[in-house]
């Protein structure tokens, strides 16, 4: 565990208010601290199946801006996704009270925790902090803390209250938000150009990388995967041990050799340093999903966790929410969803829908940020080569307000697919056009999941 002189007392407030409560990490922050007996309230316009489970869990969510709701706040958690002249922030720098961000709520969290593994990169965080969180769980006796990016099966939830040392966590860069954390494992997936509303360039993002990774102390080891050359670069002069983990590199301290497919599913020997770990078998398609094992793996070797326990754990993992999850069937077609908003992501994600595709892959894409489309369009539009049929739905804005110009018709005409301007437009296309033996894919980090809501809803009208 990492010391720092700057983190924020949780002892000390007992009424504390969030803006942005429905964000996946921050319903996990907010359920966190009402179990530890905060009182807990909070923001957020949009209506989502996270703001539903804590107004379950008897938290209050409000979707309008009064000034009535802050009464009796001690301290104010917001998301840097919200910028300074929104509502909520402008009355919450006047409440006199401390105003901190996600990020300082997260790091007091896991100043806790003489063991905090920290996972970062542009993409693959929550199916490796699920891994290594489905790990730890398999390991005789442990019982960690959980705090990933979306629900894990296993825990029914994407945040888990643990008792031992042990805190895994997904580590944010939107933002420099991860440079808050002091994980004593630093964990570095890979490095590629994205949120590009605040990262201007691939330099300062690896100077932001090479900074968490520093954060790990000389105590600290930073994971950092030797097949992405960025992730590398990032790593280069970092004060903390480097280890490295490769699916190519046979020298690598630890590799992933051996690898077999059936299906779509790998199955490979780990080695550490050259000496045979365990063989691992997944449950999760794809080729990607061999270095994220190898990346979970590796910090619970670094954590003393077994080797029985990490072969199991990886086989008993059947991924997180979003992330090629299964939703149900439409016109004898399988639909999943998938949370891929990066053109490496679609890229890597399409490939292995393709493998585990019978018949034609239907994809409806839903581009997140108007951004991150406008700066990576190109890539954008090359990313849809193993779709059969791909649909193009308007961008889920987020935070921003669309000063390029861009749209997602222009990136459905680039990529040669269809535009469907609403969401209910998409689900009355693909109820009318998907077949039996197809396999659907919504994707998308905004709300083209609830596409599925959509068609259910219909099917339900039709039974009535």
């Amino acid at each position: 565990m990492n010391t720092h002189t700057d983190s924020i007392d949780l002892q000390k407030y007992k009424h504390i208010y969030f803006i942005g409560i429905g964000g996946s990490s921050m319903s996990s922050l907010a359920m966190i601290l009402k179990r530890r007996g905060c009182s807990v309230c909070g923001y957020d316009r949009a209506h989502t199946r996270e703001t539903q489970m804590l107004q379950n869990s008897g938290i209050t969510v409000y979707d309008t801006t009064d000034e009535s709701h802050f009464d009796g706040a001690e301290l104010i958690v917001y998301t840097v996704a919200f910028a300074p002249d929104h509502p909520e922030m402008v009355l919450a720098a006047r409440r006199g009270v401390p105003v901190i961000t996600r990020a300082k709520l997260l790091e007091a969290i896991a100043a806790d925790y003489p063991n905090a593994v920290g996972i970062a990169g542009t993409h693959g965080k929550s199916t490796t902090s699920g891994m290594t969180a489905q790990i730890f769980l398999s390991e005789e006796g442990a019982d960690p803390t959980v705090l990933i990016g979306a629900a894990l099966p296993a825990i029914g939830a994407a945040y888990r209250i643990g008792s031992d040392d042990n805190f895994i966590f997904e580590a944010c860069e939107y933002k420099d938000s991860f440079l808050s954390f002091y994980p004593r494992i630093a964990v570095v997936l890979n490095v590629r150009l994205d949120h590009t509303d605040y990262f201007a360039s691939l330099e300062q993002l690896k100077r932001s990388f090479a900074h968490f990774m520093n954060n790990a102390g000389a105590s600290g080891v930073a994971l950092v995967n030797a097949d992405a050359p960025d992730a590398v670069e990032a790593a280069q002069d970092v004060l903390p041990q480097v280890r490295y983990f490769s699916v190519k590199d046979p020298t690598a301290d630890f590799f992933a050799g051996n690898i077999t497919y059936d299906g779509g599913f790998a199955s490979f020997d780990i080695y550490c340093y050259g000496v045979l770990l365990c063989r691992a078998s997944l449950s999760v398609i794809g080729s990607f999903n061999v270095s994220n094992a190898l990346a979970a793996a590796a910090c619970a070797h670094l954590s003393g966790i077994s080797a029985k326990a990490i072969a199991r754990g990886l086989s008993e993992f059947r991924g997180v929410a979003r992330r090629f999850e299964y939703l149900g069937e439409l016109n004898g077609a399988r639909v999943f969803t998938d949370y891929a908003h990066h053109p490496d992501e679609l890229k890597v994600t399409l490939a292995a829908a393709k493998t585990a595709a019978g018949g034609r892959l239907v994809t409806l894409f839903q581009p997140h940020t108007f951004s991150r489309l406008h700066d990576l369009f190109d890539e954008f539009a090359s990313s849809f080569g193993d779709s059969s049929l791909p649909l193009f739905t308007d961008v889920f804005s987020a935070r921003e307000v669309n000063t390029s110009g861009v749209h997602a018709g222009m990136l459905a005409d680039a990529a040669g697919g269809v535009y469907l301007p609403t969401l209910e437009e998409s689900a009355r296309y693909l109820e009318a056009n998907v077949r039996p033996g197809d396999t659907v894919l919504l994707i998308g980090a905004g709300n083209v999941n609830t596409v599925w809501d959509i068609i259910k809803n219909d099917k339900n009208a039709k039974r009535a």
